[in-house]
């Protein structure tokens, strides 16, 4: 029984083997060639020692740089890949217009200031405020 079924076997094999190979043999005969396809052998050959590429570079690392305030660059103190360190001055910018808006800004706190003064002053006087609001209120 082993005997017979070894023989089948071998024949069913063979008989796989046989038509697989046909088959692959004629695929082969019946493909066209690809057009303007260049086939060449390997060969050792020299290589150059340069070559060059186009390409983008980017660090592993990046950060955002800004500033606080807006304004006119007057100094540069770093120039592109300088290495810097954290709190390091990179630019200078011109401060004329936050100064400007910062003496405008203090005299706006002492027009304030002295217009609380003169309530206070009115307030501690009754009398006086009465005669002040008087002509409002008719």
């Amino acid at each position: 029984m082993r005997f017979k079924a070894a023989v089948v076997l071998i024949a069913f094999a063979i008989a796989l083997f046989s038509t697989a190979c046909g088959r692959r043999q004629a695929a082969t005969e019946k493909m066209s060639p690809i057009p303007n396809l260049k086939i060449e052998r390997v060969a050792v050959a020299p290589i150059d020692n340069f070559y060059e590429a186009t390409g983008t570079v980017r660090s592993k690392t990046t950060s955002v740089v800004s500033s606080r305030i807006m304004g006119s660059i007057i100094a540069i103190h770093v120039r592109e890949g300088d290495r810097v360190r954290a709190g390091q001055t990179l630019i200078e910018i011109d401060s004329r217009d936050a100064t400007a808006q910062l003496q405008k800004a203090h005299a706006g706190i002492r027009e304030a200031e002295g217009a609380l003064d003169e309530i206070e002053r009115t307030s501690s006087h009754p009398d006086r405020g009465k005669r002040l609001l008087k002509p409002v209120w008719r």
